[in-house]
């Protein structure tokens, strides 16, 4: 999935090719080069490629007829069928699916432990639903492009509005995953100060600085993370939790020797002095209480923990 190109490849076979000459010919033409849908890849099939990210959400994973989350999903897609003008708004409908991709995820964490990489949501739009089964109470399709764009996003922290801007802010991984039909990340920040006072943006990577039995820095300096919340909608309760990733063993051994813990977590801001080399990042949830008048006779079904926010990595080698 490359984006961002500057010029078409030389040849256009490198679109539908998986391998490492594809993905370096892609980026020959200025393209960061992601790949879609994680959750249908491994480690193993991915980590040759070279690839600068991928997707840690895909709302297809949900509802897949070919993969393991949809038994999970079916009941309340059920519910939500079956609902009908009594259920949640259509804009709201994506409550009854939405479910982390754990499998993406995993992968994910395999990747940030070792290199640098680019995490992005994909909503997989085709608006192929059978209209007939999906009818709603707005009388538009509930896979329509713009339904669909509503509900999740990519937001980038750009220090320019232009197209030069985006790719800087994508190239160096400043960037959230957000489902805002849960509500907007005003405010929302995960930083890194180091022991000079100088402080780093998600994507950033920082020098690991050991910390002695005293609990002081050693060297002479430390480094915090801190993670700010976003202003929560009235009623609503947030969970946020720090997470390192970092690989075990000797470079280049087995990539499930990888650690994957949460350092920090809470229902408001978090503060963390770094104790190890990591990739941290930032996954918050919401339960959304503020949506329940909208809920209709769902509502006790859909106001339930649900991921609100991916940060992309703070790299700490």
């Amino acid at each position: 999935m490359p984006v961002m190109l500057t010029t078409p490849p030389a040849d256009p076979a490198w679109y539908r090719a998986r391998t490492p000459e594809s993905v370096q010919a892609l980026r020959a033409a200025g393209a960061l080069v992601l790949h879609a849908h994680t959750e249908e890849r491994t480690f193993d099939e991915l980590w040759p490629l070279g690839l600068d990210g991928f997707e840690l959400y895909n709302l297809h994973a949900n509802v897949n007829p070919r993969w393991r989350q949809l038994p999970e999903v079916l009941p309340d897609l059920t519910r939500l069928i079956q609902a009908r003008a009594d259920g949640p708004h259509p804009d709201l409908a994506l409550l009854a699916l939405l479910r982390e991709n754990p499998w993406a995820l995993d992968t994910y964490d395999r990747f940030i432990a070792r290199r640098r990489t680019l995490g992005v949501a994909g909503s997989d739009i085709h608006q192929n639903l059978p209209p007939a089964l999906f009818r709603t109470a707005d009388g538009e399709r509930l896979d329509s492009y713009r339904r669909l764009t509503r509900w999740f996003a990519n937001y980038l922290l750009v220090r320019e509005r232009s197209l030069d801007g985006v790719r800087e802010a994508l190239a160096a991984g400043r960037a959230y995953a957000v489902f805002h039909l849960l509500g907007e990340p005003e405010g929302v920040e995960f930083t890194l100060t180091d022991a000079s006072g100088a402080r780093h943006e998600v994507g950033a990577e920082v020098a690991y600085v050991p910390w002695d039995a005293a609990g002081g820095a050693a060297g002479g300096g430390g480094l915090t993370l801190s993670f700010t919340p976003p202003r929560l909608p009235p009623g609503a309760a947030l969970r946020a939790r720090l997470l390192r990733a970092r690989a075990l063993g000797e470079p280049g051994g087995d990539p499930a020797n990888t650690e994957r813990v949460a350092v920090a977590e809470g229902t408001g801001a978090l503060t963390f002095a770094v104790d190890a080399p990591g990739a941290y990042r930032v996954e918050v949830s919401i339960t959304p209480e503020h949506l329940r008048g909208e809920l209709g006779s769902l509502a006790d079904l859909l106001v339930r923990p649900t991921p609100w926010i991916y940060s992309n990595p703070i790299y700490v080698r």
